[in-house]
């Protein structure tokens, strides 16, 4: 949740509106859109239609005339206002590198574990036929527990345990990926937005 709250924060559309000093409802009355439209744009999970984005760049065209109006000591504030955003972006684009390394760790981790579990389930399915051999030739008190022990072992490292498992180190590449793509997407950004202006 604090992840989309600040990828809301640091996107553009955000920064123009809190800019212009509009709510997300004043703003989609102004572009002929729904307020979640613009939610779904300032979380980078949306754009905006075309006509919309015209009417965008009318608001903020007048915006800026009237900072023009306002005088310098309002250019400093948005200054102030821009290093902020630089910042914030900055710790963002961190935060999801932190993010790719730690899945990464994890994923290795439970990769490895997932390596162990099988090679027991394996060793104890061996152990466990020969124990049935043994039984064949005669059962008795020792190789009914040495059973129990040898499914007890199965249970707590079963197929479907290790199913499982595969399933969440999957999870884990998957976010990493996300995160490494979403960084570079930043970067991208970054460029166009803080370097282009």
């Amino acid at each position: 949740m604090k992840a989309f709250r600040q990828a809301r924060n640091n996107s553009p559309l955000c920064s123009t509106r809190k800019k212009l000093g509009l709510s997300q409802q004043e703003l989609a009355d102004r572009l002929g859109v729904d307020r979640s439209t613009i939610s779904l744009v300032e979380l980078n999970l949306r754009s905006l239609p075309t006509a919309a984005l015209l009417k965008l760049a009318a608001l903020e065209t007048s915006g800026e005339l009237a900072a023009m109006e306002r005088g310098p000591d309002m250019e400093e504030e948005t200054e102030t206002m821009n290093s902020a955003e630089l910042n914030a972006w900055t710790r963002y684009c961190n935060q999801l590198l932190l993010q790719e390394r730690n899945c990464n760790q994890n994923s290795h981790l439970l990769q490895r574990k997932l390596d162990n579990m099988t090679g027991l389930y394996n060793k104890t399915n061996e152990w466990l036929q020969a124990i049935d051999k043994a039984a064949e030739v005669r059962e008795n008190a020792w190789s009914k527990r040495q059973r129990l022990v040898a499914m007890g072992r199965l249970s707590k490292c079963g197929l479907i345990t290790q199913y499982l498992l595969q399933r969440r180190i999957d999870l884990l590449k998957a976010e990493a990926e996300l995160n490494q793509n979403t960084y570079r997407q930043c970067q991208d950004d970054y460029v166009n937005l803080f370097l282009n202006q």
